[in-house]
Protein backbone atom coordinates (compact mmCIF):
# COMPACT_ATOMS: atom_id res chain seq x y z
CA UNK A 1 0.00 0.00 0.00
CA UNK A 2 2.91 2.44 0.60
CA UNK A 3 3.86 2.07 -2.99
CA UNK A 4 0.61 2.99 -4.15
CA UNK A 5 0.57 6.31 -2.20
CA UNK A 6 3.62 6.92 -3.21
CA UNK A 7 2.77 6.37 -7.05
CA UNK A 8 -0.73 8.10 -6.33
CA UNK A 9 1.63 11.24 -4.95
CA UNK A 10 4.24 11.71 -7.68
CA UNK A 11 0.76 11.99 -9.75
CA UNK A 12 -0.72 14.28 -8.04
CA UNK A 13 2.32 16.34 -8.12
CA UNK A 14 2.61 16.13 -11.58
CA UNK A 15 -1.09 16.97 -11.90
CA UNK A 16 -0.60 20.52 -9.75
CA UNK A 17 1.89 20.88 -11.95
CA UNK A 18 0.41 20.88 -14.85
CA UNK A 19 -2.72 22.88 -13.30
CA UNK A 20 -0.48 25.58 -12.04
CA UNK A 21 1.78 26.24 -14.69
CA UNK A 22 0.02 24.93 -18.18
CA UNK A 23 -3.66 25.11 -17.05
CA UNK A 24 -4.14 27.95 -14.71
CA UNK A 25 -4.56 32.28 -15.61
CA UNK A 26 -1.27 34.33 -14.20
CA UNK A 27 -2.17 37.90 -13.90
CA UNK A 28 0.86 39.84 -12.77
CA UNK A 29 -0.23 39.91 -8.69
CA UNK A 30 -2.23 36.27 -8.89
CA UNK A 31 -3.18 33.30 -10.47
CA UNK A 32 -6.47 31.53 -10.96
CA UNK A 33 -6.12 27.73 -11.18
CA UNK A 34 -7.32 24.14 -10.08
CA UNK A 35 -3.87 23.40 -8.49
CA UNK A 36 -5.46 23.30 -4.72
CA UNK A 37 -7.51 19.63 -6.02
CA UNK A 38 -3.95 17.70 -5.90
CA UNK A 39 -2.45 19.75 -2.66
CA UNK A 40 -5.73 18.50 -0.94
CA UNK A 41 -5.41 15.35 -1.56
CA UNK A 42 -2.20 15.06 -1.39
CA UNK A 43 -2.89 16.25 2.52
CA UNK A 44 -5.52 13.47 2.47
CA UNK A 45 -2.44 10.93 1.69
CA UNK A 46 0.31 11.73 3.59
CA UNK A 47 1.10 13.43 7.14
CA UNK A 48 1.54 16.99 7.33
CA UNK A 49 5.04 17.88 7.08
CA UNK A 50 5.65 15.53 4.38
CA UNK A 51 2.38 16.84 2.07
CA UNK A 52 4.31 20.44 2.99
CA UNK A 53 7.98 18.84 1.14
CA UNK A 54 5.56 17.39 -1.68
CA UNK A 55 3.83 20.93 -2.16
CA UNK A 56 7.30 22.85 -1.59
CA UNK A 57 9.10 20.17 -4.44
CA UNK A 58 6.19 20.99 -6.54
CA UNK A 59 6.62 24.50 -6.26
CA UNK A 60 10.10 24.54 -7.19
CA UNK A 61 9.55 21.76 -9.84
CA UNK A 62 7.20 24.08 -11.69
CA UNK A 63 9.52 26.57 -11.75
CA UNK A 64 11.89 24.58 -13.08
CA UNK A 65 9.83 23.19 -15.86
CA UNK A 66 7.98 26.25 -16.60
CA UNK A 67 9.39 29.57 -15.19
CA UNK A 68 6.42 32.72 -14.44
CA UNK A 69 8.65 35.46 -13.40
CA UNK A 70 11.57 35.14 -11.31
CA UNK A 71 12.08 32.00 -8.64
CA UNK A 72 10.95 34.24 -4.92
CA UNK A 73 11.39 31.63 -1.90
CA UNK A 74 8.24 33.17 -0.37
CA UNK A 75 6.03 31.25 -2.27
CA UNK A 76 7.82 27.65 -1.72
CA UNK A 77 6.99 28.48 2.26
CA UNK A 78 3.48 29.45 1.44
CA UNK A 79 2.82 25.94 -0.87
CA UNK A 80 4.49 23.93 2.23
CA UNK A 81 2.42 26.10 4.61
CA UNK A 82 -0.65 25.16 1.95
CA UNK A 83 0.20 21.27 2.08
CA UNK A 84 0.83 21.34 5.67
CA UNK A 85 -2.20 23.12 6.42
CA UNK A 86 -4.52 20.79 4.50
CA UNK A 87 -3.10 17.43 5.87
CA UNK A 88 -3.38 18.83 9.47
CA UNK A 89 -7.46 18.72 8.24
CA UNK A 90 -7.40 15.88 6.56
CA UNK A 91 -5.09 13.13 7.01
CA UNK A 92 -6.22 10.20 8.38
CA UNK A 93 -9.37 12.22 9.55
CA UNK A 94 -12.98 11.84 8.11
CA UNK A 95 -13.38 14.17 4.97
CA UNK A 96 -16.36 16.79 6.61
CA UNK A 97 -17.73 19.86 5.18
CA UNK A 98 -16.22 21.65 8.11
CA UNK A 99 -12.91 20.65 7.48
CA UNK A 100 -13.20 21.15 4.40
CA UNK A 101 -14.44 24.38 5.21
CA UNK A 102 -11.87 25.07 7.78
CA UNK A 103 -8.66 24.29 5.79
CA UNK A 104 -9.51 26.20 2.37
CA UNK A 105 -10.46 29.70 5.11
CA UNK A 106 -7.09 28.80 6.58
CA UNK A 107 -5.30 28.19 2.41
CA UNK A 108 -6.76 31.38 1.45
CA UNK A 109 -7.09 33.77 3.80
CA UNK A 110 -4.36 33.26 6.15
CA UNK A 111 -1.79 32.01 2.92
CA UNK A 112 -2.97 33.09 -0.12
CA UNK A 113 -4.21 36.72 0.98
CA UNK A 114 -1.89 37.15 4.04
CA UNK A 115 1.55 35.86 2.81
CA UNK A 116 1.17 35.43 -0.85
CA UNK A 117 0.00 39.04 -1.07
CA UNK A 118 3.33 40.30 0.94
CA UNK A 119 5.34 38.45 -1.47
CA UNK A 120 3.49 39.49 -4.49
CA UNK A 121 4.37 43.22 -2.92
CA UNK A 122 7.98 42.38 -2.44
CA UNK A 123 8.52 41.05 -5.99
CA UNK A 124 6.85 43.25 -7.62
CA UNK A 125 7.78 46.54 -5.51
CA UNK A 126 4.25 47.79 -5.40
CA UNK A 127 2.43 48.59 -2.07
CA UNK A 128 1.05 45.96 0.25
CA UNK A 129 -2.45 47.36 0.07
CA UNK A 130 -2.51 48.28 -3.77
CA UNK A 131 -1.48 44.65 -4.51
CA UNK A 132 -4.33 43.10 -1.98
CA UNK A 133 -7.59 45.22 -3.48
CA UNK A 134 -7.90 42.87 -6.18
CA UNK A 135 -6.41 39.94 -4.54
CA UNK A 136 -9.29 39.94 -1.91
CA UNK A 137 -11.95 39.89 -4.31
CA UNK A 138 -10.73 37.16 -5.97
CA UNK A 139 -9.66 35.40 -2.90
CA UNK A 140 -12.85 35.72 -1.47
CA UNK A 141 -14.81 34.53 -4.15
CA UNK A 142 -12.14 31.42 -4.05
CA UNK A 143 -13.40 30.24 -0.92
CA UNK A 144 -17.00 28.87 -1.53
CA UNK A 145 -15.48 27.37 -4.98
CA UNK A 146 -12.80 25.52 -3.56
CA UNK A 147 -15.34 24.07 -0.99
CA UNK A 148 -17.73 23.11 -3.55
CA UNK A 149 -15.67 21.89 -6.09
CA UNK A 150 -13.57 19.70 -3.47
CA UNK A 151 -16.53 18.18 -1.77
CA UNK A 152 -18.21 17.36 -5.06
CA UNK A 153 -15.03 15.42 -6.47
CA UNK A 154 -14.72 13.56 -3.88
CA UNK A 155 -18.12 12.54 -3.44
CA UNK A 156 -17.32 11.57 -7.29
CA UNK A 157 -14.08 9.81 -6.50
CA UNK A 158 -15.42 7.95 -3.30
CA UNK A 159 -17.54 5.98 -5.39
CA UNK A 160 -14.31 4.39 -7.22
CA UNK A 161 -13.10 1.43 -5.56
CA UNK A 162 -9.23 1.63 -6.27
CA UNK A 163 -10.02 5.44 -4.56
CA UNK A 164 -11.82 4.18 -1.46
CA UNK A 165 -8.71 1.65 -1.11
CA UNK A 166 -5.58 4.44 -1.39
CA UNK A 167 -7.68 7.83 0.37
CA UNK A 168 -10.07 5.72 2.90
CA UNK A 169 -8.18 2.99 4.31
CA UNK A 170 -8.34 4.79 7.72
CA UNK A 171 -10.92 7.54 7.34
CA UNK A 172 -14.66 7.85 6.02
CA UNK A 173 -16.16 10.44 3.50
CA UNK A 174 -19.11 12.12 5.12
Amino acid sequence: MKTVKIIYGALLTAIKILLTRFFSIQLPTMRFSLSFIPTMMIGMLFNPLISGAIAAATDIIGFAIAPKGEYFYGYTLTAFLSGFVYSVFLYKKEVTLKRVVLATVINVVLLNMGLNTLWASITTGKAFFAVAGPRIVKNLIDIPLRIVIFMYLIKLLSKSGEFRKVFQEERSIA
